[in-house]
């Protein structure tokens, strides 16, 4: 009242009063004319209590952002402004006072092709009034690379025109990450299957292959001694017994690289595992015009391997 008094002239205090449970917004002018004061008085409790409730809902609303670690952000199309939570500023690793980024910048946390996927989503949103949704990739200030998943709603104003666009943004970075480790497992899985597969196949092709083998070799090498066979025959004879030793040690290689045992340790040769591992491949390399030269170091300690 002193205040208004000095200053001589028509002046008003404004202020909000709490009285038995009920809220009050209460007006005080002075009135140098008629040297009088007037007070005006309105209840505003359900203002009071709407602002608070408002209050409380941001307040809330920022916490499971946090906790969940999403963004919002709006675009006003009229005035081609867009504002930004403190948590896409967050996500993003961009100093808020900056304010939000140009789309220039924006387009620099993306590859090429996610921004040109995402320019046209946001396009489109405008155009047909249609919502999306889109993950894509992050490459961050920082160097990080983070997995975001996006949704945007699109607002319509009074003539069903979209005046402005609402969105999310959702760190998914360990789910996708998760995803991959778990794609990684199921197909380690499968390899395995396979092997295993390949295993019991392989006893049995074994098996099969071995018992004619036995006897081509077996005949071979009994004719090899018959005096009574021509050389220029012994010398076919040879072929065949070396072609039929050398498809028995394809097999029994293959019945080692794909055994379904528990690992044995035991002191070894790595050259002669190494070679033995070419041999194994030795068709493949000449059909392919492939020539794998070696240089074993004879002096190599054994090593103990299963």
């Amino acid at each position: 009242l002193n205040t208004i008094i000095q200053e001589g002239n028509t002046h008003s205090i404004t202020r909000d009063v709490h009285i038995n449970d009920a809220w009050y917004e209460q007006v005080l002018s002075y009135v140098p004319s008629t040297q009088s004061y007037r007070l005006y008085s309105m209840e505003i409790t359900e203002r009071k209590q709407a602002v608070e409730e408002l209050k409380m809902s941001e307040e809330s609303l920022k916490r499971a952002q946090t906790l969940g670690r999403i963004g919002s952000w709006t675009f006003d199309i009229a005035k081609q402004a867009i504002t930004w939570s403190e948590e896409t500023y967050l996500l993003y690793e961009r100093d808020p006072q900056l304010g939000p980024p140009s789309p220039e910048q924006e387009a620099s946390y993306y590859s090429p092709e996610q921004a040109k996927a995402l320019r046209s989503y946001t396009g489109r949103a405008i155009e047909t009034g249609q919502s999306f949704s889109s993950d894509f990739e992050v490459k961050l200030p920082s160097g990080k690379r983070a997995y975001y998943h996006a949704s945007v709603q699109p607002i319509k104003g009074p003539e069903e025109k979209v005046i402005k666009l609402s969105g999310i943004v959702q760190d998914i970075t360990e789910r996708k990450l998760a995803e991959e480790e778990k794609r990684r497992l199921e197909e380690k899985a499968q390899v395995a299957s396979r092997l295993a597969a390949v295993g019991e196949m392989a006893a049995g092709i074994a098996h099969e292959i071995n018992n004619p083998l036995t006897g081509v070799l077996g005949f071979s090498q009994m004719l090899l001694e018959n005096k009574n066979v021509p050389e220029d025959i012994k010398e076919n004879l040879k072929l065949i017994a070396d072609g039929s030793q050398r498809a028995a040690e394809i097999v029994k290689r293959l019945l080692t690289f794909a055994r379904q045992t528990k690992p044995i340790k035991s002191v070894a040769n790595l050259n002669e595992l190494i070679e033995n591992t070419l041999k194994l491949r030795e068709y493949v390399l000449k059909t392919n015009n492939i020539n794998v030269v070696t240089r074993f170091d004879p002096e190599l300690p054994r090593s103990v391997v299963d």
